[in-house]
């Protein structure tokens, strides 16, 4: 996204960005990758700054760091994006500092505080004056709560992304699927990660009838053999992979299994379809049209949902218009232009 910003010319803030990677994921197979192989330079990352592995402590050392990242530098506003901890971390500290606070895809909601994404978008949305939202429907969730006067909708970063690297021929995509192609899938959402929901994964898993490629998140790897739950023969297990391979082995797959919300879209964007293993799906409006379809892993019907996925892919895939078109970034720049200049 970032060399895609860098060519915004003049739709750029008028100020100069500093980026912070609070370290969230501090393994380099879940972050470090990433950021290597789409050439993301950031200003101040934190990684390597946390005593401790642990959640909890990451936040509050980061909000710490934040805070005195923002006076040293004289920041006049801060900008988080998605559900992530970052999110929280930016809202806290942008609330503490009385700076004001811009949210990119504001308004993202499943209807389940029990989550911790969930938990983070909505205080990040209660301390932003700026929201950009990156689905119609989000749009909704912001007007319903109040925040119509702040709201615009631009569409999802991730389309623009995920169409530049298929222009350079970095992902190639092949609208039609092929019959022996194996299924791809992924699972790492801490709310799954128990007993009755990962031997109902494994079974899920089992029942497709066809070769899966599981890339497994550690934290699925360790709950896993926490729990002695072997995984069917059908299943091939990788580490993860970096993000040009993923959206490859997406565009490859015959259809994908994933809890990730970031995927779901992905493979939206690479023309495959999804079963969502989630009791509430992130991005309804795929799963209401049929273009995904969505699985309760803790509601029994596990052995039916291959033969359901396989009668939908039979039906031609149904249009969705809810994310926006290309050119997300120039958009999402503006919009920050014209909220930067009302407090500089």
């Amino acid at each position: 996204m970032q060399s895609a910003w860098s060519r915004m010319g003049d739709a750029r803030p008028p100020v100069d960005p500093v980026f912070v990677n609070i370290g969230q994921h501090y393994d380099d197979e879940l972050a470090g990758v990433y950021f290597r192989e789409l050439a993301v330079n950031v200003d101040v990352d934190l990684t390597h700054r946390h005593q401790s592995h642990d959640t909890d402590q990451i936040v509050l050392h980061s909000i710490d760091l934040l805070m005195h990242i923002a006076r040293e530098r004289g920041l006049r506003g801060l900008v988080v994006f998605g559900d992530a901890n970052a999110a929280l971390v930016g809202a806290v500290a942008a609330r503490l500092l009385g700076l004001p606070l811009a949210h990119i895809e504001a308004g993202l909601r499943r209807g389940d505080r029990s989550t911790a994404e969930e938990i983070n978008t909505c205080i990040a949305d209660q301390v932003a004056s700026l929201h950009l939202a990156a689905s119609h429907v989000d749009v909704l969730n912001l007007e319903n709560e109040g925040f119509a006067d702040s709201t615009y909708f631009v569409g999802d970063v991730v389309r623009d992304l995920v169409a530049e690297l298929c222009d350079a021929g970095l992902v190639n995509v092949d609208r039609h699927v092929n019959s022996n192609a194996p299924v791809v899938a992924t699972f790492h959402r801490a709310e799954s990660m128990n007993a009755e929901t990962l031997w109902a994964f494994s079974k899920l898993l089992a029942a497709t009838e066809r070769p899966v490629d599981l890339y497994a998140h550690p934290r699925l790897v360790a709950e896993l053999k926490n729990y002695c739950i072997q995984l069917p023969d059908n299943v091939t297990v990788s580490k993860p992979i970096a993000y040009v391979p993923m959206l490859q082995a997406i565009a490859d797959a015959y259809y994908v299994i994933t809890d990730s919300g970031a995927l779901q879209r992905e493979a939206f964007y690479l023309g495959r379809r999804a079963l969502v293993a989630q009791r509430i799906p992130f991005w309804r409006s795929l799963t209401n049209a049929g273009y995904h379809l969505t699985i309760d892993l803790g509601a029994g019907d596990v052995d039916a949902a291959p033969q359901r996925m396989r009668e939908l892919l039979l039906d031609p895939a149904p249009a969705v218009d809810d994310f926006g078109e290309r050119g997300v970034c120039r958009k999402v720049w503006y919009r920050l232009g014209e909220w930067i200049e009302g407090f500089v």
